[in-house]
């Protein structure tokens, strides 16, 4: 989402970007005549977020030419600082701002850019990529069907990757029926975007990514107020951020086999919506009751789990999405909820999460919240007990009746964290990408170097 482009020497209308760095806690720019400095602490007490949120608050002056001498960010810290500020203030939102047809801003660059620095600016427009998906309107940019085109478009020229999308025919036809029946409500109708990626041949085993898609969430017929329902767009945050996280990896030629797979559909309220108390057959064969129209993602994800256990070889399943309000109550917007089926496998996810802003913390799937999800009258299991304690929780205990009893499992709830201000967050694709390469892009944000 920032093109980035070498030269030679340094012209006259350029501005160049330096850093100073500070012990003060002042944060402030210095304007000398083409030369801009940014004077700020770059310490931080508890975690890096603390410090990516003071670098994304900094605003820097509207510039035509923007240049940066690498002679000044050998350091891979320091390089990840600067960016951070430049991707906040110049990279692309998406908008239908009569004013937004302006050109992308170019970062020019003295010096060459090495592996490092091109995988740190990879992991940024990723996460942008992922901000600018999850914002498509919901009217025509961010159907269903219009993502995935654009996702098709965007990996058409790479040879290896498949892509596969199965549309609202095949889904009924292959026994979706949980994807197809929340979808069958809108004139725009369901769809399956699975994407795979086999780049490690000496390893039969298979990663699997699932963001949920929902691209407008009305609530069907439990609709939502006018307050919640307004950000509802943003309900395919985690599908965007699998996309984005998909594309990095491919880009970065990772060594590994990973599939994402997003859902898409929306929830919308006609003669044709599901209905409270209906009993729906799962892609696993297991009859679910809908007791709540409004808690559509986990059955949208359920059905895609079963898929793609069924399909491929899947050791790690990773769930990714704005999935339950209730997480606020208990994590507020500031970290992701992580539920899973191994307890060293969730701690070794946390710390590379953490480690470059991401922040989550563990939770549990109690069996008390495992039975009241076994609690359903007329199907095998609900999606909405009538006991609502612990919400978050029982969604993550609903996700995990769909898991293989081979297969790793960790939930992502980021209810709290995918969304801020009616724009997306790109919430967890740093997490998952320093997690899925071994904690390689970890070192980006350690200002020990280690």
């Amino acid at each position: 989402m920032l093109k980035f482009q070498k030269i030679n020497s340094i012209l006259s209308e350029m501005y160049i970007i330096k850093i100073k760095v500070l012990t003060s806690d002042d944060t402030y720019l210095t304007v000398n005549k083409n030369q801009i400095i940014i004077n700020i602490n770059l310490d931080y007490k508890y975690n890096v977020s603390q410090l990516i949120e003071r670098l994304t608050k900094i605003k820097l002056p509207s510039m035509g030419n923007v240049c940066i001498d690498l002679i000044d960010y050998k350091d891979k810290f320091l390089f990840q600082v600067l960016l951070e500020i430049l991707f906040a203030n110049y990279a692309k939102k998406y908008s239908k701002k009569g004013n937004n047809n302006k050109q992308d801003i170019v970062i020019y660059f003295l010096g060459e850019i090495n592996e490092d620095k091109n995988r740190q600016i990879s992991l940024l427009n990723s996460v942008y990529w992922a901000k600018y998906i999850a914002d498509l309107d919901s009217l025509d940019d961010g159907t269903p069907e219009s993502i995935c085109k654009l996702v098709k478009n965007h990996f058409i020229v790479d040879k290896k990757v498949k892509v596969n999308i199965i549309d609202e025919i095949n889904l009924k036809k292959m026994n979706l029926n949980l994807l197809s029946s929340v979808g069958q409500g809108s004139i725009n109708k369901p769809y399956l975007l699975e994407l795979s990626f086999t780049n490690n041949p000496n390893s039969n085993e298979t990663i699997a990514l699932i963001g949920k898609g929902v691209t407008f969430d009305a609530g069907g017929y439990a609709l939502k107020n006018s307050d919640s329902i307004r950000t509802m767009r943003l309900d395919k945050c985690g599908g965007a951020s699998a996309i984005a996280i998909f594309d990095y990896l491919v880009k970065n030629n990772s060594i590994l086999n990973i599939v994402v797979a997003v859902p898409l559909c929306e929830n919308t309220i006609t003669a044709n919506s599901i209905l409270p108390s209906q009993v729906i057959k799962s892609y696993s064969g297991k009859t679910v009751q809908i007791d709540n129209p409004d808690a559509e993602g986990r059955l949208i994800l359920a059905d895609t789990m079963s898929y793609i256990q069924s399909k491929y070889n899947i050791q790690t399943l990773i769930t990714l999405a704005t999935l339950t309000g209730s997480i606020t109550i208990t994590l507020g917007k500031y970290m992701a909820g992580l539920f899973s089926n191994d307890r060293k496998f969730a701690k070794n996810f946390m710390i590379h999460s953490n480690k470059v802003g991401d922040e989550v913390w563990e939770l549990p799937i109690h069996w008390q919240n495992t039975r009241s999800i076994l609690s359903s009258e007329l199907g095998d299991i609900t999606n909405a007990p009538i006991k609502k304690y612990g919400g978050s929780s029982q969604a993550a205990a609903f996700l995990q009746e769909f898991i293989t009893n081979e297969t790793k499992f960790i939930h992502l709830d980021i209810g709290g964290t995918g969304v801020s201000d009616n724009r997306a967050t790109g919430s967890m694709v740093k997490g998952i990408i320093n997690f899925l390469n071994n904690g390689k892009e970890g070192g980006y944000y350690d200002k020990k170097g280690k």
